[in-house]
This record gives C-alpha cells, sequence and structure tokens, in this order.
C-alpha cells in the first residue's frame, strides 16, 4: 500500500507545488497561526457566556494556531535559501 502511495506521481507532484509555494512564502505559515491565536484570543475575550460551540471553536482556533506556527518555524530552514 505505501509502496503505491511513494510512487503516485500525483501526490509527487502536489508535494513538489507545495514545497515551491512554501519557500517563496516561508513567513505564511508563522503569520496563519499568529492571526488564528488572535482571533481566538478576541473570541475568548467577547464570549462571557459558556456555550459549548463558541468553546470549541475557539480550542480548535488556539490549538490550530500554534500549531500551524510551530511547522512554519520548522519549515523555515530547510526551504530556506
Amino acid at each position: 500500500m505505501f509502496k503505491k502511495i511513494d510512487q503516485s506521481n500525483i501526490l509527487l507532484r502536489l508535494l513538489q507545488q507545495l514545497s515551491s509555494w512554501l519557500a517563496k512564502n516561508r513567513g505564511l505559515p508563522i503569520i496563519v497561526g499568529i492571526v488564528l491565536i488572535l482571533v481566538s484570543t478576541i473570541l475568548q475575550l467577547f464570549s462571557a457566556s459558556s456555550d459549548a460551540t463558541l468553546h470549541t471553536i475557539n480550542l480548535l482556533l488556539q490549538n490550530g494556531g500554534i500549531i500551524i506556527a510551530l511547522i512554519g518555524i520548522l519549515l523555515m530552514e530547510p526551504l530556506g535559501k
């Protein structure tokens, strides 16, 4: 199964395009992560109620922002010039 995935031309092209796009926009994942964390903070400040949906959205934004920013930091060096 993994051999088919490794030999997939579509996946190879997608990975090459993503890699070249991220090399051109190295700081973008970090900025996206920071924006998600800021949106989460603003949502947390204005949501005085204990609504479970808002709490879930807040957690997803905050944790997703942290993960995206950390991945962006990790990818800056290998994709750099």
